[in-house]
């Protein structure tokens, strides 16, 4: 009876440490609490997805949008939610590339992905970050000093709070309707050197998708249950169009004065709503 009493413990503790998965900095890669809050235990990686008939696409174009789910907060009362709820979606994702095998990839061109395939490897390198930390200290006459040292650890939840969605937008020939397709989702860190916004990787949305319905998060709109697929495919968040396609790839510029870049991100979107309106206008 008490071999079997240790055992147990000696799985949990076992457990406990391998969900954490810590390593030589001593910090865990991702919150602990996401393996407590993953849903479906039996749960394995598989790709779904819903192809659109051509016939059903009257013109389509691909676009790049900036998402945030917390930036809805500050437009809505404050609620009280649940441990789980907490969970970031970048945490969410890093539990999904390490511990469940879901695939990550360097670029958004999935057409290229046995080539753009991220290992596990590179893309804790991806996560590894570096922080200058000045620290007060008293000398031994009493006199108040500073020091610098080198802070190292993992990118988390409370770093990453912006993403990278492509997405193609299509009309459907048959109702007029505008509709969006999720490709590709990638998380975005700045990095403190070049002051640039870069991903730090891609996951294919219809790989993943499944996996997204594991994990509850916040509604700031309502009382009822919500998913992160639901919040993706419903759009349950605050965006910016960064980038159309188009001949040039040209970007919406970031470097531009006051509102530019969100002048010209709205002025996108205006264009595509009247696109779909025109279609009954004769």
């Amino acid at each position: 009876m008490y071999k079997i009493i240790i055992t147990l413990v000696f799985i949990t503790i076992a457990n406990n440490y391998c969900a954490q998965n810590k390593d030589v900095f001593g910090n865990p890669i991702y919150d602990f609490t996401v393996n407590n809050c993953f849903i479906d235990s039996l749960y394995k990686p598989s790709v779904t997805s819903k192809k659109v008939k051509s016939n059903k696409i009257l013109k389509s174009t691909t676009y790049w949008r900036t998402i945030s789910f917390e930036a809805l907060e500050v437009e809505t009362p404050k609620k009280k939610f649940k441990g789980c709820e907490q969970v970031s979606f970048f945490e969410i994702i890093k539990f999904g590339i390490l511990e469940k095998n879901l695939k990550a990839f360097v670029s958004d061109d999935f057409s290229e992905a046995p080539k753009g395939f991220l290992s596990k490897e590179d893309f804790k390198k991806n996560l590894i970050y570096c922080d200058t930390v000045f620290e007060s200290y008293f000398d031994e006459q009493g006199l108040e000093a500073k020091k610098t040292s080198i802070k190292k650890g993992y990118l988390s939840g409370n770093e990453v709070k912006s993403f990278l969605l492509k997405e193609d937008w299509y009309l459907d020939s048959y109702s007029g309707k505008l509709n969006k397709k999720i490709i590709g989702i990638a998380p975005l860190m700045v990095n403190k050197v070049s002051k640039k916004v870069l991903p730090i990787c891609w996951i294919y949305f219809d790989e993943w998708l499944n996996f997204f319905k594991q994990f509850k998060t916040k509604n700031y709109l309502g009382d009822n249950g919500l998913t992160f697929y639901d919040a993706l495919v419903d759009g349950v968040f605050k965006s910016k169009i960064s980038k159309e396609s188009n001949l040039k790839e040209v970007k919406v510029k970031n470097d531009r004065r006051g509102n530019q870049s969100l002048i010209e991100s709205e002025f996108i979107k205006e264009k595509v709503r009247n696109s779909e309106s025109d279609l009954f206008q004769y």
